[in-house]
C-alpha cells in the first residue's frame, strides 16, 4: 500500500526556465555508512514552479506537485520502499516563479542490488511529470578496508551552520544539493562532500593519499589536488570547491581516490557533471587544433548526456527550437543540431569565444 506523506520545501533555488508549463524535476543520490549490513542513501531532487499545480486557499498561493520513490529489490523483486510525498510551497511573490524548489528524502537500505524510481508530477495534472530510473548497488562502506562514500554536489556548503534543523545538516554543515549537477555561468563554484571510513590502522600508521581529479569528455585534466590523510580518526567529513568559471562547455568528471601506498592498495569513487560557460573561449590544445569550436564540445557526449544538456539548455531556446530537438532521433543529428544552436547565439563568430 502506498502512503502519502505532506512535505514542505524550505528552500528555494534559483533556475531558469522555458515559459511553456513542463515538468523541470530533477534528481540526484548519494549513498553513505550507516552499518555493517546497510547504507544510508539521500535521494537529492528539484521541482520547478512552473510545472506545479496552484492551489488558492483563503489566505494564500500554494504550489503543490508529487514526489514518488520506489525502490525495488532486483533479486526477489520486492517492493522495499513504496511512498509518495505532496511537495507543497507558498507563494510569497508571484512575479518571481523561475525558481526551483530542492529537498532531500532519505533511506536506510540493506545489502543489495536494486531499481530505483523516483518521479515528479503536477498534483492536479499527472501528464505533467518526469520520470527517473537508476540501478544502485548497495554495498556497506562499514568494513575491515578503509572506504569512502559517494560524492555530494552541492551549490552552496556551511560549515558550523547555526541552522541544525535544516533537512540538509549534517555533520556540522549545511549542504544545499543541486541535484541538476550543472554549473558554469550561473553557478561558477562546485562544492562537494564526501566521507571517508574505517581509516584506524593498528598495525600500519603511515598516512593515506587523497588525490581529487576533474577530467573532461576527452580525458583531459582540469583539476587536480592531493593531500596526506592521518589514520587517528576511524571516520572523517571531507568538503572542497573547484572553480569551473573558466572550464569550457563540456561534460566533465570528478574522481577521488584514497591510496594505501604502503599496502599498494586503494578505492575511489566518480561522478559526472555539466558546465555551461558559452562565453569561455577553449584553451585546451585538443581542442584548439578543430576548427569547429562547438563541435568539440558535443561531439564526444552521448546520446543521452545531449539529451540532458539541451534540457538545461531550454531557458534560451525557441518553442521551435524545442520542437525540432524533440524530433531528432539519432545522435549524429543532435550533435549537429547543438552545435548550430549554440553558434547561431555567437554573434562573433569569427572569435572561439561565444560572444
Amino acid at each position: 500500500m502506498k502512503y502519502l506523506f505532506y512535505f514542505s520545501l524550505f528552500l528555494t533555488f534559483p533556475f531558469l526556465s522555458n515559459a511553456q508549463q513542463k515538468m523541470e524535476f530533477d534528481f540526484d543520490y548519494a549513498q553513505f555508512a550507516y552499518d555493517s549490513s546497510s547504507n544510508y542513501i539521500e535521494f537529492y531532487y528539484s521541482f520547478g514552479q512552473k510545472g506545479l499545480a496552484q492551489v488558492q486557499t483563503d489566505t494564500a498561493l500554494l504550489l503543490e506537485g508529487i514526489l514518488d520513490v520506489e525502490i525495488t529489490d532486483t533479486l526477489n523483486h520486492s517492493l522495499i520502499v513504496d511512498k509518495e510525498w505532496r511537495i507543497n510551497h507558498l507563494v510569497t511573490d508571484t512575479s518571481d516563479m523561475n525558481k526551483s524548489l530542492v529537498g532531500v528524502v532519505s533511506f536506510i537500505i540493506p545489502a543489495g542490488e536494486y531499481i530505483c524510481s523516483i518521479s515528479g508530477r503536477n498534483s492536479a495534472d499527472s501528464s505533467i511529470s518526469r520520470n527517473y530510473k537508476e540501478a544502485v548497488l548497495v554495498e556497506p562502506f562499514i568494513d575491515s578496508s578503509f572506504a569512502l562514500s559517494n560524492i555530494q554536489f552541492a551549490s552552496k556548503l556551511m560549515q558550523d551552520s547555526p541552522n541544525q534543523n535544516s533537512i540538509f545538516y549534517k555533520n556540522s554543515y549545511e549542504v544545499i544539493p543541486l541535484p541538476t549537477s550543472i554549473f558554469g555561468e550561473n553557478q561558477p563554484v562546485l562544492f562537494h562532500y564526501f566521507e571517508l571510513y574505517n581509516l584506524e590502522d593498528e598495525i600500519n600508521e603511515a598516512p593515506l593519499k587523497l588525490n581529487i581529479a576533474v577530467l573532461n569528455s576527452r580525458g583531459n585534466l582540469f583539476f587536480r589536488k592531493s593531500k596526506d590523510i592521518g589514520r587517528n580518526t576511524n571516520t572523517r567529513v571531507e568538503v572542497g570547491t573547484v572553480l569551473v568559471n573558466k572550464f569550457p562547455t563540456d561534460t566533465y568528471t570528478i574522481i577521488v581516490s584514497l591510496v594505501d601506498s604502503v599496502k599498494n592498495y586503494g578505492v575511489s569513487s566518480a561522478k559526472k557533471f555539466y558546465v555551461l560557460n558559452p562565453s569561455v573561449e577553449i584553451s585546451d590544445t585538443t581542442y584548439g587544433e578543430i576548427t569547429n569550436v562547438f563541435a568539440t564540445h558535443f561531439g564526444a557526449m552521448s546520446e543521452e548526456e545531449l539529451d540532458d544538456l539541451f534540457k538545461k539548455s531550454k531557458y534560451i531556446a525557441t518553442s521551435q527550437e524545442i520542437e525540432q530537438y524533440d524530433a531528432l532521433t539519432g545522435k549524429e543529428g543532435k550533435q549537429k543540431f547543438l552545435n548550430q544552436f549554440w553558434s547561431v547565439r555567437d554573434t562573433e563568430p569569427s572569435t572561439p569565444r561565444n560572444e
